[in-house]
């Protein structure tokens, strides 16, 4: 009898809303002004880390806001660091905004047009993860 093999194909679908920011300020002085347009508390955490495609480790400022009420975690990532990008297709970000959850109900948009409201950020711009290859880099949980 021949064997069977079944494979879980869960597809390459990230399921989180993703922007890029364009901010020369520092990560913690980009962070407050968040706090301050968002009415939000980031959190700062230890150094996302991921292994470049040359073997060295790449760390990125990584901050996180839960609202458990409202079922929505937001993060901010670097995207610099001395070894690489974590997005290379979008170098000239600064910083990736996410949010994860039921984020379809939120105004992404209207969230948007908050963070480029602040003097210190250059421009903010939505990224498709579905056509992104290295948002494989994120694993946001």
């Amino acid at each position: 009898m021949a064997k069977k093999k079944l494979v879980l194909d869960t597809g390459d679908q990230q399921d989180y809303f993703l922007a890029g920011i364009s901010c020369h300020q520092k990560e913690f002085r980009f962070v407050w002004g968040l706090d301050q347009v968002l009415e939000s508390k980031f959190e700062k955490e230890p150094d996302y880390q991921i292994k470049t495609t040359s073997g060295e480790t790449a760390s990125f400022p990584f901050y996180i806001w839960e609202e458990p009420e409202e079922h929505f975690t937001y993060f901010v990532l670097g995207n610099r660091s001395p070894v690489g990008t974590l997005v290379p297709e979008f170098k000239h970000a600064d910083y990736i905004f996410a949010i994860t959850g039921l984020y379809s109900q939120l105004d992404t948009d209207a969230i948007c047009d908050q963070i480029g409201s602040l003097k210190m950020v250059l421009t903010v711009f939505e990224i498709d993860p579905q056509k992104t290859k290295s948002t494989k880099n994120l694993i946001l949980e």
